[in-house]
């Protein structure tokens, strides 16, 4: 794999913060369970 710039890591890691959000959205007992 290409080594991931700063910018890109930064990109990267707000995508996954992105889809964690969607699925407690969808899945409001994932949220519970991690409090």
């Amino acid at each position: 794999m290409v080594p991931l710039s700063a910018v890109e890591s930064v990109y990267v890691n707000v995508a996954l913060v992105m889809v964690l959000l969607k699925v407690v959205q969808v899945d409001p007992s994932v949220e519970r369970c991690t409090v």
